[in-house]
Formats: structure tokens, C-alpha cells, sequence
């Protein structure tokens, strides 16, 4: 079960001020890594839920990209319903891990969404 602080807890103040002033590069990178940490706890439910949401926020003004994360995404959730949350949670990571190294580029001056 995830942690859960009190609505007026400072953490979840914290937390909350993070993901309302993230750019959408970040906001990814976010959710990844709490899908990241959903698989961990094995809490499959969740991860299906956040990767689902990465899917809606896929921008499709950018086809190629937005065409390759969707079918990425779908591979996941595929292994996630089969119960294969180990596989899922490593592929979330290794997304995660290119998405953080990539971030600093897409947030520069000039720098390109499709996420």
C-alpha cells in the first residue's frame, strides 16, 4: 500500500508544488518513476493506471515519437496484465533513465516535446 501523508502535511505540500510547476518534459518523468516505484511494491493497479495516463498525455502533433512511446506504453500495460510486473517495472526503469537523460536537452532553449 503506498504511503499516504495527511492532506496538510508539508511533504504532500512539497510534492504537490512539484507537479504544478514541472514542465510536461518533467511531468513524464514523474509519472515514470512513480510507475518505476509502483512495480517495485508490486503494486500493479497503480502502474497500469499511471502508464495509462502517459498514453493520454502522448501528443500526437508529433507522430513518430508520440506513435513509438504508444506502442512502448501498450507493450508495458500488456505485461503488466499478464502479471509480469518485474519485466514491466525494468522497462519503466530503463525509460525513465533515458527520459531523465534526455530532459535536459528537450528543457533548453530549442529544445522539442512529444512525449
Amino acid at each position: 500500500m503506498p504511503r499516504m501523508h495527511p492532506p496538510g502535511s508539508p511533504l504532500r505540500a512539497y510534492r504537490r508544488q512539484q507537479v504544478e510547476a514541472a514542465s510536461p518534459g518533467r511531468l513524464v518523468l514523474i509519472a515514470l518513476e512513480q510507475a518505476v516505484a509502483a512495480c517495485r511494491r508490486g503494486l500493479r493497479g497503480r502502474a497500469q493506471r499511471i502508464v495509462e495516463e502517459l498514453i493520454r498525455a502522448l501528443d500526437f502533433d508529433y507522430p513518430e515519437a508520440a506513435g513509438g512511446m504508444l506502442a512502448l506504453y501498450d507493450w508495458v500495460l500488456r505485461l503488466l496484465r499478464e502479471g509480469r510486473i518485474a519485466e514491466a517495472g525494468a522497462l519503466l526503469e530503463e525509460l525513465r533513465a533515458t527520459w531523465a537523460q534526455a530532459l535536459p536537452a528537450q528543457e533548453a532553449p530549442g529544445g522539442t516535446t512529444g512525449g
